[in-house]
């Protein structure tokens, strides 16, 4: 019988002054037999626009990444975010999203992330091979998960599992990344 898969994802969006300076995920994955993974990912808004000043590349403001975040780190929960973080990407209007474009997404998270890693997770939904993303293409990304792994580049960390009340792992973050992954260790409860 195959192992059953679920994950389970929470957004929490903090505002002050009718703005949103903190987007909150919260990640649970249960692999079947008692293993689960829980990860909590915070993007302070402070923190990417410093980042951001630091940056030689060309980023997307605050609130514009975050509609983009949105769907990348939530997945098929929201399916109807797609077409506006597509709209925001598709910076040149082309219909296309390429390379370049996709990179303004990307310095906050992965600021030293080579473009041959964007590349390699394009080409596996580029199914017309010009090295650019239609939204059918984009969709793809998004609800396969392999946006979610392009919104973790930025992160080297071993995955934390759960076995029967036991956790094992470890965790490794680089100093610039504004992803700051905390994991709780509880088994039944999450301790954020």
């Amino acid at each position: 019988m195959p192992v059953q898969h679920h994950i389970h994802i929470d957004e929490i969006l903090h505002r002050q002054a009718g703005k949103t300076v903190l987007a909150e995920y919260m990640y649970k994955e249960e692999h079947g037999h008692g293993k689960i993974r829980s990860y909590h990912i915070k993007v302070p808004r402070d923190e990417y626009e410093r980042i951001a000043r630091k940056t030689w590349r060309t980023v997307i403001p605050f609130d514009k990444w975050l509609k983009v975040l949105r769907p990348f780190m939530l997945g098929d929960e929201a399916t109807d975010d797609i077409p506006d973080a597509f709209r925001i990407l598709d910076a040149d209007h082309s219909n296309k999203i390429d390379i370049d474009e996709l990179e303004a997404f990307m310095p906050i998270i992965a600021p030293r992330a080579p473009p041959r890693v964007l590349r390699e997770h394009i080409q596996k939904v580029d199914r017309n091979f010009d090295g650019k993303l239609n939204l059918a293409e984009f969709t793809d990304l998004v609800l396969k998960g392999i946006g979610r792994d392009i919104a973790f580049i930025g992160a080297e960390f071993y995955s934390i599992e759960q076995d029967r009340g036991k956790a094992t792992g470890a965790l490794y973050c680089r100093r610039e990344m504004i992803m700051f992954l905390c994991y709780s260790l509880c088994y039944r409860t999450h301790v954020l």
